[in-house]
């Protein structure tokens, strides 16, 4: 019998940055307090080292090390019958929101436009080495412009403002509709609204058709 054929590649998890959309930057300047965690939640420094080292020790002994697959969130609470790792579930990423005491484990795929680990990154470091890292840190647009990511931000940007002028036009020059035709049944002649025709005199003008109208149908 022929051998089973392989599995299909799975698909590259992502890094840290690969949620993200902007370069690395400094964390600490020109940030509210609120928005620096390691300062305002001093204990959160602690909470996400244990949980670090409780998971470099399951891949540690995961049955296939570094090239553990990620184990989704729905599959977590079968973690009694993993029997890859003998610690449990392995999740590709442990993303906690420390108001509500609460840790959410999440898988995400790797982006094209990392700033850290996409092909374009890696082979530019590949053939510049430090001189790269140079312009990296000294340049805080040099990995957006690298990798693609401040072309998305302004292509993005420009259907922004093609959406918010349209409805600008929209505003200033609305569309012109169709006046209605009417009608008049007594002298079976078309009739058009006019603005001198709106309003009470209209209605007026109306009710005076209907009721010559009306009384040849009644007798």
């Amino acid at each position: 019998a022929a051998p089973p054929p392989p599995p299909p590649p799975r698909p590259r998890l992502g890094c840290y940055f690969c949620s993200d959309v902007v370069a690395p930057a400094n964390s600490m300047t020109r940030r509210t307090l609120d928005q620096q965690c390691t300062v305002s939640r001093p204990g959160l420094a602690m909470v996400a080292s244990a949980l670090a080292v409780e998971l470099a020790v399951t891949v540690l002994h995961h049955e296939h090390g570094a090239e553990a697959d990620a184990d989704v969130p729905a599959e977590a609470a079968q973690a009694a019958t993993c029997d890859e790792s003998p610690l449990g579930v392995v999740p590709h990423q442990i993303r906690g929101a420390l108001s509500f005491f609460r840790t959410d484990c999440m898988l995400g795929r790797a982006f094209g436009k990392c700033t850290a680990c996409s092909a374009t990154v890696t082979d530019a470091y590949a053939a510049r080495g430090f001189d790269f890292l140079l312009d990296a840190f000294n340049g805080g647009d040099y990995l957006e412009e690298l990798t693609g990511l401040a072309q998305m931000h302004r292509e993005a940007e420009a259907a922004l403002e093609a959406f918010a002028q349209k409805e600008r036009d929209e505003l200033l020059h609305p569309p012109v509709l169709a006046q209605p035709h009417y009608e008049n049944r007594l002298e079976r002649k078309a009739l058009r609204i006019k603005p001198s025709a709106l309003g009470l005199a209209g209605a007026r003008d109306e009710l005076l058709d209907f009721e010559e109208w009306l009384p040849p149908l009644l007798g």
